[in-house]
């Protein structure tokens, strides 16, 4: 299986022999000069075996689809593994919950952009289950709330809820997240039972458009169990913004629209598309580093 890779060289004197822009012909890739850096698609059976060619790399920017499961703490540590390089880090973490485009950085300088692709707009595909919340904003906590007698959800009201979002809101970061309060993150707080405040931020969403609606049968218990709604929404956002905030926000507007209350939402799923121009659709596995 040949994977390609997005890498980002630097060349301040071209290595004797080595002919860019006829390498990349050959490779059939584009290749341009912008500031001294040589930007091209590299083909290789596996990473290793492209740094194995001790070629002069310098700046590697990967794009790696996250599978669900593993934290992005260890994505680095599998493409630390794979290249042999300690310097690697990442543009914007995923929970373990999570899957999607990570843009994982390898060397010492590019992982000096880390705070700039941390400012790029993101896309996500999302799966709001209405109907309960969960401690955690998502699958893995325990549920707080639920509404036992939900009443009918139709696109045309989801529609109407998701284009009220299209704006900045002022909404509250999940408990469990690593916002630090006083040194600490806020998620430790809240497992240690520790007093805390729970921040408030300006969260911008661009687009919101509804994919998919479908009622859901939740548990509540071992034996109850009660109707509810799972809908798929693709969000364009800026940066800063929590997905887990959306959902719950989702559930509050949509529940005012038919009953005149809020309704309790968390996140089922979560999958990241695109981080500024980079898109999924070029990520490769990682499984295939």
């Amino acid at each position: 299986m040949q994977i390609y890779y997005t890498i980002i060289l630097q060349l301040p004197v071209h290595p004797s022999g080595f002919e860019p822009e006829t390498t990349a012909s050959k490779a059939g890739m584009i290749s341009n000069f912008t500031m001294g850096a040589l930007i091209m698609c590299m083909q290789y059976n596996t990473l290793h075996s492209y740094i194995s060619n001790k070629c002069a790399i310098i700046l590697i920017m990967l794009l790696i689809d996250k599978p669900v499961g593993i934290s992005s703490f260890g994505v680095v540590a599998a493409v630390r593994r794979a290249t042999g390089i300690k310097k690697v880090g990442h543009a914007g973490t995923l929970d373990p919950l999570a899957s999607g485009l990570m843009l994982v950085l390898v060397g010492r300088e590019e992982t000096k952009r880390a705070s700039e692709l941390l400012g790029l707009d993101k896309s996500y595909e999302v799966t709001v289950r209405i109907g309960e919340s969960r401690s955690t904003g998502d699958m893995e906590g325990e549920i707080v709330a639920h509404e036992s007698d939900i009443g009918d959800i139709t696109y045309e009201t989801l529609n109407i809820a998701l284009k009220t979002m299209v704006c900045t809101m002022r909404l509250p970061v999940p408990a469990y997240s690593a916002v630090k309060q006083k040194g600490q993150p806020l998620y430790k707080k809240v497992r240690n039972k520790q007093k805390y405040i729970l921040p408030i931020r300006d969260m911008t969403v661009r687009n919101a458009v509804l994919l998919d609606l479908k009622e859901a049968l939740l548990w509540h218990g071992k034996d109850e169990v009660f109707k509810g709604y799972e809908a798929r929404v693709l969000f364009e956002v800026e940066s800063g913004v929590y997905i887990r905030s959306l959902s719950e926000e989702l559930g509050k507007r949509v529940g005012h629209l038919v009953e005149g209350k809020p309704y309790p939402a968390t996140t089922a799923t979560l999958r990241r598309l695109t981080i500024g121009e980079h898109d999924i659709k070029d990520a490769k596995p990682l499984s295939g580093i």
